[in-house]
């Protein structure tokens, strides 16, 4: 009986239908407290589990889930519909917030059309198609989250949702090492080191802008921070090192040279500021390009080698289809397709390019990178005048995560995925897009 109960289906299916049952009383009672911290609560999982968190039941909630269906997509479509109509004043207007982001980014409107549109084009349309909802889905609940929300309370969302996996994840790296560490090293909670040490660039970044904002809580923003370096170190992730030096980077100049670019003009200020973005692109490629060089004295475990084996012959293949790519998926995921002949010189055989970028393009071809680059650079426009107009340091987060996005997907491919980076940045874009100061 014990084994049957804890059984992680049957157990999800009964938990469902407590929570649905649980749900559906407190919608009887017409709280709006109630419906408020339900509200907050479905936030706050959403926003732990977005990352990959690989933890018994926040694993089973993650979107990504609604993209092949199974038991747990229906116990998770459950949990959603439960959820949207006990709080149904706040997501009512979910798809209308999404569809008004769509509309004022129309590139990333015209990106989202395209995506779905890219099944027609896939060796696989029925997996495309269904992994282009699911993103759109996860697209949606990130927009609504971040419309929904301050940045001072996104702020707090962020802090301690992203210290929480983090530190769990160092328990299970320190005391059941077969979950939380690998061959590279520890990975926590999530599925490999160099996933973790992404993660945790930006969460030590957003936490050392709390303790610049405010001195008195750096009692506990100091050793978090310190915390948190720690299993950075322990990941042996060289570029997770190099992208907190880039974020770091840019709180300290925003936080300190921020009174000096306001009396700037916007236009010069602005482009002084994507130089500064380019010059981290560059910085990080070629410090990638010799990374074995420069750390080789140290002993580090570096993955970067064997990359450019694999990406020269992915440039081949997006050449052969250079408008309109493979489809979302279609490249990698086509039963005995030119993904199987990607390999590098020591036989490795990549799942994903490893570049954002360069996935993109293998997905929709060049037109829709150019359209996702046209609306990153749109969104890091309004992050940069934001932070300068801000009254708050927490107007930063919208640029870190702008920056992060940028940084991170250099050497991992991280840009439409139902993944906490692509979930930030669509989190960002709506919230930029409200044109609301005062939420700042």
């Amino acid at each position: 009986m014990k084994q049957i109960i804890l059984n992680p289906g049957i157990f999800l299916t009964v938990a469902a239908s407590a929570v649905v049952y649980f749900l559906l009383a407190i919608n009887l009672s017409k709280s709006r407290r109630v419906r408020a911290f339900l509200h907050i609560s479905f936030t706050a999982i959403t926003l732990i589990a977005i990352p990959g968190t690989d933890i018994f039941p926040i694993n089973r909630l993650h979107p990504k889930w609604l993209i092949f269906p199974s038991l747990n997509t229906m116990i998770l479509l459950a949990i959603y519909a439960s959820v949207a109509i006990i709080v149904n004043s706040r997501f009512k207007h979910l798809l209308g917030e999404f569809l008004s982001l769509l509309s004022k980014d129309i590139f990333l409107g015209f990106l989202m059309v395209f995506l779905l549109f890219s099944g027609s084009w896939s060796a696989v349309p029925e997996i495309s198609f269904r992994y282009s909802v699911g993103l759109v889905f996860a697209s949606a609940l990130a927009a609504h989250i971040g419309r929904t929300y301050s940045w001072k309370q996104l702020s707090v969302f962020l802090r301690f949702g992203n210290a929480f996996v983090a530190f769990f994840g160092l328990l299970f790296s320190i005391f059941i090492p077969s979950i939380g560490v690998n061959e590279k090293g520890w990975k926590g909670l999530l599925i490999h080191p160099n996933i973790l040490a992404a993660f945790l660039a930006l969460t030590i970044a957003i936490w050392f802008l709390d303790a610049i904002q405010n001195p008195r809580d750096r009692k506990l923003s100091i050793p978090i921070i310190l915390g948190l370096f720690f299993v950075l170190i322990k990941t042996n992730s060289t570029g997770g090192l190099l992208v907190t030096a880039i974020l770091l980077s840019l709180v300290s100049v925003m936080s300190f040279f921020k009174k000096f670019f306001k009396s700037v003009p916007f236009r010069p200020a602005f482009a002084g500021f994507v130089v500064f973005i380019v010059a981290s692109l560059i910085i990080s490629l070629l410090a990638f390009e010799n990374i074995e060089t420069v750390f080789a004295a140290f002993g580090k475990d570096l993955t970067f080698t064997g990359r450019a084996d694999f990406w020269a012959q992915i440039i081949g293949y997006v050449q052969e289809k250079p408008l309109l790519g493979y489809g979302h998926r279609g490249f990698w995921l086509e039963p005995g397709g030119p993904a199987s002949f990607v390999r590098t010189n020591s036989g490795f055989r990549p799942v994903e390019a490893h570049n954002g970028f360069l996935e993109l393009t293998l997905d929709l071809g060049i037109t829709g990178l150019i359209l996702f680059l046209l609306s990153f650079g749109r969104s890091t426009y309004l992050a940069f005048r934001f932070a300068l107009q801000s009254s708050s340091l927490d107007g930063l987060i919208p640029l870190l995560i702008m920056i992060f996005l940028m940084s991170s997907n250099t050497v991992e491919s991280r840009l439409l995925t139902v993944d906490y980076i692509w979930f930030y940045y669509i989190l960002s874009a709506a919230k930029l897009n409200t044109n609301s100061l005062h939420t700042s």
